[in-house]
């Protein structure tokens, strides 16, 4: 067996941890451990050497302790073996590892292809960027992204132009983004080329797709197994409340993408079949409100993108979305019969007290890239999580007396939450964090159900996760319409109106790795090709998808005609077989055959007629779908220039009031100048200076009033509203509402 050098071998066989797991829980770990101490045998075990081997094989993280108090379960693995010395002392030295089988070696082989293909993959990607990435980093980035299903640097990574700035003064904000970027670049454009290169196996080679999910599976068993210290079983866990997150919560409901919305409904039903109750918090269904409201806010001012906004170009769709507005807790708590859960009262706040909270706001976004993605409703959710947990702690060995769990897509707050709740007490070691990711519940309800689910833990998350991480950037759509803008105005709308196309949206990123400067005057026409290319595309399929049932359904009645004919035939032969063995006179033989032939005839005809209509359809779908591609076009550029019609609209109509306000009160205060100079004197002496004062007070006001409606400061609010409505009533004008 290689030694470390080699973690081909090593994830080859990490391929099969999760059938090893259904029967063999130690198996699985001796099988995956033991090419990492290939070089170790007869050397003093070392838990901190071995935890250091994983994490850099694997991606997994645990803590040298952990494996310590493992030692006598490695052993019975035959993974140590345990040498008594004097005294009633011993000690534990790493046993030999067996030579590889046959076996083995073939799966080294298919995974040495697919690593090979991907290395290939990426390198075409980054001679497009001019970027460097080592084989060995492309290679580790791989690996490391399959174990741990995060691509979460993409997305926090700034955009920001090189070059640019270099010589201003930057404030510490500008200054931590320029930082962020560089630091992230390359685990930026890792995550860009591992997640398309995903998609492209899921569209081209399902069977490599299947041995990635597999070795994401044998990764998440292994970490499972060593974490919980390979239990013999895990029981159903009845009497547990897994409290999901915002964005579980949405991608649940169908108000994300497709892949996340799959991933969502698979994870639900795991958590459910494993025992668990489903809630979520009271503050996460007001965030999720916020989503909403914020998404179609953009949409209606036409600077909204996204895979929500995309789903959106659907009748369909768009109305199950305006039926969503201000009724998602409705439809959690009636519809789907999720629990709801309110703010805990004051008196549980000493289990996890308010200064507790700040200090884990603080630490969870202590580093810079943890500030950009996570937020104070992160914690929010931790605190109370811990708050209704009353101050309990949960043993590994026991983890069904956990009340509650919270179950985060953010493994940014997972990680930083469970290192704040073991450093502040609030959770001991060999003590279960009840602040789990959503790629670690799952697990967890794949080892309760023995790793015998009907499905993968992992796929579903996998597929996800690279759809997000593919997710065009507004920055990079705003600046390649740029361009486009400076070349054909049109080409820029349609581009905008491209953008609402999941697959010509990921082809941005695809083709800039989350890179500004990529986007150049010289190649920003082929980008543009590119993604109407991969939209037209898109259209098919779906016109392809919605035809299919038609088509099929002309397919098998030619196979029934075929099967006919073949019948009729077989008949025939029979006939002719039976009037051998029967002696049937030559002339009823002749009338039978006449018969059997003009049926098969008819049938042949038949079949040929239906082969004409299938010809025909086919035909019918490719222009319905080149229709359907322009309208989508057409339609969206339209709309934009309506958008852009009723902006100049509000603008002018602003323009005037503030104008004609200001004009008007100018003209108020010159009349009250004129009454001051020749209507004050005849008034009496003592009413002279009353007077004098009333009329300056309304000049000021008057003044004043003018003033406010040229800076909009008094005013702001109702000339917003104004603009607002005089906005909607101009779109409504031009058809659009």
């Amino acid at each position: 067996m290689a030694n470390l050098s080699r973690p081909v071998i090593a994830f080859a066989l990490l391929r099969h941890c999760g059938d090893l797991v259904q029967t063999d829980l130690l198996g699985g770990v001796a099988v995956l451990i033991r090419p990492l101490i290939s070089d170790l045998t007869g050397q003093i075990y070392d838990a901190a050497n071995l935890a250091e081997r994983l994490a850099k094989a694997y991606g997994i993280s645990l803590p040298a302790s952990a494996l310590e108090d493992f030692t006598s379960r490695l052993a019975s693995a035959g993974i140590l073996t345990i040498e008594e010395g004097g005294a009633g002392l011993s000690r534990a030295i790493y046993a030999p590892v067996p030579e590889s089988d046959s076996e083995d070696e073939k799966d080294e082989t298919l995974f040495q292809g697919i690593i090979d293909d991907f290395v290939a993959h990426a390198t075409n990607r980054l001679v497009v960027t001019s970027m460097h990435i080592s084989q060995d980093d492309l290679i580790g980035g791989f690996l490391r992204r399959l174990c741990t299903l995060d691509f979460s640097s993409l997305r926090a990574r700034p955009l920001i132009v090189e070059g640019q700035g270099t010589t201003t003064l930057l404030g510490p904000a500008a200054k931590e983004a320029r930082a962020l970027s560089q630091q992230l670049s390359s685990e930026a454009a890792l995550d860009a080329l591992v997640a398309s290169y995903i998609g492209h196996l899921q569209a081209k080679n399902a069977d490599w797709l299947k041995v990635l999910s597999e070795v994401a599976d044998g990764a998440l068993g292994l970490e499972l197994v060593l974490d919980l210290q390979a239990p013999t079983s895990v029981p159903r866990l009845t009497s547990t409340t897994a409290v999901i997150d915002t964005p579980i919560l949405l991608s649940y409901l169908d108000l994300s993408s497709k892949q996340q919305h799959d991933a969502a409904v698979s994870l639900i039903e795991q958590l459910s079949q494993s025992g668990m109750k489903i809630a979520a918090f009271q503050h996460s269904i007001e965030e999720a409100e916020s989503v909403l409201h914020a998404i179609d806010t953009a949409r209606q001012l036409g600077h909204a993108y996204g895979p929500t906004v995309a789903r959106m170009s659907s009748p369909t769709y768009r109305a199950f979305f305006e039926t969503m507005r201000g009724r998602i807790a409705h439809s959690w708590q009636q519809k789907h019969n999720f629990e709801l859960i309110q703010e805990t009262a004051v008196q549980f706040y000493k289990n996890f007290t308010e200064e507790d909270e700040v200090e884990l706001i603080r630490r969870i976004r202590t580093n810079i890239v943890d500030r950009y993605l996570t937020s104070e409703r992160d914690a929010k959710s931790v605190a109370e999580t811990m708050r209704r947990l009353g101050g309990s702690h949960t043993s590994i060995g026991n983890i069904a007396s956990c009340k509650y769990v919270f179950v985060t897509s953010n493994s940014s707050v997972q990680r930083r939450s469970a290192s704040f709740l073991r450093d502040n007490g609030f959770v001991n070691r060999g003590e279960l964090v009840p602040i789990m990711t959503d790629r670690y519940a799952a697990g967890l309800c794949w080892l309760i159900s023995g790793g015998r689910a009907a499905n993968s833990p992992t796929t579903a998350r996998l597929l996800a996760n690279c759809a997000v991480a593919l997710r065009s950037r507004p920055e990079l759509i705003a600046r390649t319409k740029r361009f486009l803008a400076e070349l054909d105005a049109e080409k820029a709308l349609h581009f905008e109106a491209l953008m609402t196309n999941e697959r010509a949206s990921q082809f941005l990123m695809e083709v800039t790795l989350g890179n500004l400067d990529v986007i150049t005057a010289n190649n920003v026409e082929e980008i543009f090709s590119e993604a109407q290319r991969r939209a037209a595309e898109t259209v098919s399929k779906e016109k392809d998808a919605h035809y299919g049932a038609q088509v099929a359904d002309l397919a098998m009645q030619v196979e029934a005609s075929a099967e006919e004919l073949a019948k009729l035939q077989d008949q025939l032969q029979q006939a002719a077989l039976d009037n051998e063995a029967k002696q049937i006179t030559e002339v009823k033989l002749q009338q039978e055959t006449v018969a059997l032939t003009q049926q098969v005839e008819e049938q042949r005809i038949v079949a040929a007629a239906q082969a004409g209509k299938l010809a025909a359809m086919e035909a019918s779908i490719a222009a319905l779908t080149e229709v359907a591609s322009n309208a989508i076009v057409d339609s969206a550029a339209k709309k934009n220039q309506a958008i852009a019609i009723a902006t100049r609209f509000v603008d002018r109509r602003m323009k005037m009031l503030r104008i004609g306000g200001a004009v008007s009160s100018l003209s108020a205060m010159l009349l009250l100048a004129l009454a001051d100079k020749f209507l004050v004197p005849s008034l009496r002496i003592e009413l002279q200076s009353y007077a004098n004062l009333v009329l300056i007070g309304i000049q000021l006001l008057l003044g004043g009033i003018g003033l406010s409606l040229i800076s909009e400061k008094i005013f702001e609010i109702p000339m917003q509203r104004w603009g607002a409505k005089l906005y909607a009533e101009k779109l409504s004008e031009l058809g659009y509402s």
